[in-house]
């Protein structure tokens, strides 16, 4: 049945250009692609997609599609960086392609809003807190999304009820039919982990490999009648895996000791972190950065840094890196010229760079959007990462209906 709905898409003729502006010998080109695959004659998306070709087009395998997560990552700028990250093997016998899923970042966007502005009044605690965690905090982020939906059940259409990962797998078909393959080879990270599984659920005869870095339950990310009180990211019980790696982290940094764990230094590493979330619980820590001035960091503040942490594969090491810093600045100051002084003083310098890494490759994404926008006209007019992630969980899975 699937097939044959997406086999009454004519293929899309994806006319690659030259966009070397945003990787070295990159190529991209856009789709129209159905809103609503069961009319597949008529409204369209636009879709972007990047390629990196094979270093060795002689003996070229096929295409491998790509994709970063989120749900809301950009496809096209994980396939720009690929060469950092896929051996040199893999990039001599596959195209590497990406898109951005429909509805985000160089694609036609999803906007539940006329412009910034008023998205960021409505939903301005959702933008700059990283979760709430006050009483204050909970009330404004329980308003911003009512906000949010009531503005991506009304502006937001059509697009904001076509963005499941389903449409998705669909688009990445018509793309594997596009591009010449006659199966789709495939590697998705995090969310990607879904969308990979969800194509081979709807296309099992059009798989030649799918690599996927997790297994996500479907039954919890859809949600049923009985589960549908729970919020869907509960469901799957993303922060429940998160505190299983975080607490493996620190029962294997105290068996490793001082000498190859900074943290274990401190004491029992499980231990100081209680501590130290404890602590930032009840107020912040603040302290003086010699190059930025007042520096202050809440207890949602390290728990985001420290998921981000968690993504890196040397984790550990930055994990004990963080956490000793924060832990030498909870501790009271030092008289000058102590060693616990010294160490307050280097925390003080370093914690501000540390936390900058988490921003660095944002940074470094946003550069890339920028550079893009020349070459992509319709994507990105305002940043949509929240409408785009959101929009995915609702089209996606039950939800409650009240914020509260």
């Amino acid at each position: 049945m699937e097939a044959r709905r997406v086999d009454r898409v004519p293929t899309p003729d994806l006319g690659w250009f030259d966009c070397s502006q945003l990787a070295p010998d990159a190529w991209c080109a856009t789709a129209d692609l159905p809103l609503d695959y069961d009319k597949p004659r008529g409204a369209t998306t636009e879709v972007a997609v990047l390629k990196i070709k094979a270093t060795d087009q002689a003996h070229k395998l096929g295409t491998l599609f790509i994709n970063p997560g989120g749900p809301g990552g950009s496809g096209t700028y994980i396939a720009a960086i690929a060469p950092e990250f896929l051996s040199e093997s893999v990039l001599a016998r596959f195209d590497i392609v990406g898109f951005d899923p429909r509805g985000t970042n160089f694609s036609a966007n999803v906007a539940c809003w006329p412009n910034m502005g008023e998205q960021t009044a409505a939903i301005g605690p959702i933008l700059t807190t990283a979760f709430p965690w006050t009483s204050d905090e909970k009330a404004d982020y329980v308003a911003a999304s009512k906000a949010f939906g009531r503005a991506c059940s009304s502006t937001g259409r059509p697009l904001s009820a076509h963005m499941s990962t389903a449409e998705v797998a669909r688009d990445m078909d018509v793309l594997r039919r596009a591009v010449g393959d006659p199966k789709l080879t495939y590697m998705g990270f995090s969310y990607g982990t879904y969308l990979g599984n969800v194509y081979a659920n709807l296309f099992p005869d059009r798989v030649r490999a799918v690599v996927i870095d997790g297994v996500v339950d479907a039954d919890a990310w859809a949600g049923t009648r009985r589960t549908a009180h729970k919020p869907q990211t509960a469901r799957i019980r993303s922060g429940e895996g998160a505190a299983r790696a975080m607490n493996e982290l620190l029962d294997r940094c105290g068996t490793a000791g001082a000498d190859q764990c900074e943290l274990a230094g401190h004491g029992d590493p499980a231990t100081t972190y209680a501590t130290i979330m404890s602590s930032l619980q009840k107020s912040p820590l603040t302290w003086e950065d010699p190059d930025y001035g007042p520096q202050t960091l809440s207890y949602a503040d390290l728990t985001y840094y420290l998921l981000g942490d968690l993504y890196y594969p040397d984790a550990g090491a930055y994990v004990s890196q963080d956490l000793s810093y924060v832990d030498d600045l909870l501790q009271p100051a030092a008289d000058p010229g102590t060693e616990r002084a010294t160490r307050q003083a280097t925390a003080r310098r370093n914690l501000r760079a540390a936390l900058h890494r988490h921003h660095a490759s944002a940074d470094r994404e946003a550069a890339y959007q920028k550079a893009g926008k020349k070459i992509f006209p319709m994507g990105f007019p305002y940043d949509n990462s929240q409408e785009a992630f959101q929009t995915v969980l609702c089209t996606d899975g039950l939800n409650p209906r009240n914020a509260g």
